[in-house]
């Protein structure tokens, strides 16, 4: 590549529809170019296509064959992988070809791996937060970019309203801040 894009050119990978698609769509100094998502949960891929206004190329990940990720991340001249409840490690080999942050729900290092919502719920904090990281071969390890936090709900047990509603108001906000800042150093 001769010159920089105007534009980061971003490929999602999620396991599922969330807030997170439309804003990577809709910001400007943002391209998304590609989504990746597990090939076995096909109810979710629909809905995820039925929700784009673009015409964004899937790659529908296995593990097994995360080889030709490599192959989609060319074809899509991808600059970054943007990860977001993708519940897989992208191998090393993928992250040296096309590095990768992650939008993680706790203020890292608390809350690593899989469970961080149903951990912060059974501990109670009196803040949770979000954390953007450099992806690495070990689940949430890499060099911390951004942190925010918002204060925990004190009465109320609904955690998928609690996540729902910190991810449009502090997760999203500190991606795209984030991202943003990428285009800067291109």
């Amino acid at each position: 590549m001769c010159e920089a894009p105007s534009e980061l050119r971003c490929v999602l990978c999620t396991n599922r529809l969330s807030p997170v698609l439309p804003a990577l769509v809709n910001t400007a100094g943002l391209s998304l170019v590609g989504l990746v998502h597990p090939a076995q949960t096909l109810d979710s891929i629909n809905a995820i296509r039925q929700h784009t206004t673009a015409k964004i190329p899937l790659f529908e990940y296995l593990p097994e064959h995360s080889h030709k990720l490599a192959d989609f991340l060319h074809d899509v001249n991808a600059q970054l992988l943007v990860v977001h409840g993708f519940q897989h490690i992208i191998p090393q080999a993928i992250l040296e070809q096309c590095p990768g942050v992650n939008l993680h729900p706790s203020l890292l290092p608390a809350y690593p791996g899989l469970n961080p919502w149903q951990e912060q719920l059974q501990a109670n904090p009196t803040t949770g937060g979000y954390t953007v990281h450099m992806l690495s071969p070990k689940a949430d390890a890499g060099t911390i970019l951004a942190q925010a936090e918002f204060p925990w709900p004190r009465h109320s047990v609904n955690l998928l309203q609690i996540r729902d509603d910190s991810l449009r108001n502090c997760g999203i906000p500190l991606l795209i801040k984030t991202l943003l800042k990428f285009t800067t150093t291109k």
